[in-house]
């Protein structure tokens, strides 16, 4: 009986081609710089496969990883790896998912792809500022945000998960939505109820069906629906509140979740 499942939230893939040092060594891509120059990287290089991830997989006792290529600005590129992290995820549609990472350069056509994306095989999207040299509240990228609002990220990954953990015997769940999903919220003032529908309310709407799926299943389950989240420094000074009557918002670190 397995007593944990462990899912490794970040694992990445090369294409073939890719997987050599002088890959792509006449552009300019920030890929380049980041990563090929590394001096590890000829270390590393012949273990970005599928196979070789499944293997290092098995030796660590990994049951399921979260899959993605890297971010290149030359299109063809992207697609050849994108495409090959997809083939990776049929290949071994037991262990893996993927993150789909889109192109920021036409964010109205990334979207129609977002739209369109394999929901057996992408559970989310990926963008990566420092690689794509973007800046993730650039309002040009919205009509990528918006698509990504649609895909129902957290229901979906919910929807795999479950199944995943009741085959292993895990019976313990606990998942961070946030104050406002489930019945939390009927706690929010009239005040703040405006603002909250106009700015969250399509993303909690999908964590309103992730919580009922997780009410639902086999499992002991515990959701845990914190406040305004900052980037600030544990300090240990925080309050669970259980009964629904005490039910409020708040600011809380992420550290303190």
């Amino acid at each position: 009986m397995i007593n944990n499942l462990i899912v490794d939230a970040e694992v990445r893939v090369l294409h073939p081609e890719a997987r050599h040092p002088d890959y792509a060594s006449n552009t300019k891509e920030p890929v380049r710089d980041i990563i090929y120059e590394h001096p590890e990287f000829p270390l590393i290089m012949e273990k970005l496969s599928g196979e070789s991830l499944i293997k290092s997989m098995d030796e660590n006792k990994i049951q399921y990883g979260i899959l993605s290529g890297i971010a290149w600005h030359d299109r063809e590129i992207l697609d050849k790896n994108n495409k090959y992290v997809a083939e990776c995820v049929e290949q071994y549609s037991n262990r893996f998912r993927a993150l789909y990472i889109a192109d920021p350069s036409d964010p109205v056509q990334a979207a129609k792809e977002i739209l369109s994306l394999d929901d057996s095989i992408y559970i989310g999207v990926e963008l990566i500022p420092k690689w794509q040299k973007i800046h993730i509240d650039d309002k040009n990228l919205n009509p990528i945000i918006e698509a990504v609002k649609q895909i129902n990220i957290f229901s979906k990954s919910t929807k795999i998960l479950i199944p995943a953990m009741e085959q292993k015997g895990i019976k313990r769940l606990i998942t961070v939505t946030g104050f406002g999903a489930g019945d939390s919220r009927k706690a929010i003032s009239c005040l703040q109820l405006l603002p909250f529908q106009f700015l969250l309310g399509r993303a909690y709407a999908d964590k309103d069906i992730q919580e009922r799926i997780i009410e639902a299943s086999q499992l002991e389950w515990t959701i845990v629906r914190p406040g305004v989240l900052t980037n600030g420094k544990f300090s240990g000074k925080y309050k669970v509140l259980s009964e629904p009557s005490e039910w409020r918002n708040g600011i809380i670190s992420r550290d303190d979740v």
